[in-house]
């Protein structure tokens, strides 16, 4: 079953932290492919995609979506 995730668009303050993240070497794995995961889907990636690049599962990569949606970073 394909199933379409509606991602929303990030601000540039958004972008600017993930993007700090991204390039912070002192950051935990986590974090990093979490934020990673969250610039992908940001870009228009699908879902299956972003966690594949990221590096997470897709169950995992879903549970970061819904918790950043709800929280932020």
């Amino acid at each position: 079953m394909n199933r379409s995730v509606t991602f929303l668009q990030l601000g540039g303050v958004q972008l600017v932290e993930l993007q700090q993240l991204l390039r912070s070497q002192s950051i935990p794995s986590a974090v990093r492919k979490r934020a990673a995961l969250i610039w992908q889907l940001a870009a228009g990636v699908s879902l299956a995609k972003a966690s594949e690049r990221a590096g997470l599962s897709y169950p995992n990569a879903h549970h970061c979506m819904r918790r950043f949606l709800k929280l932020g970073m």
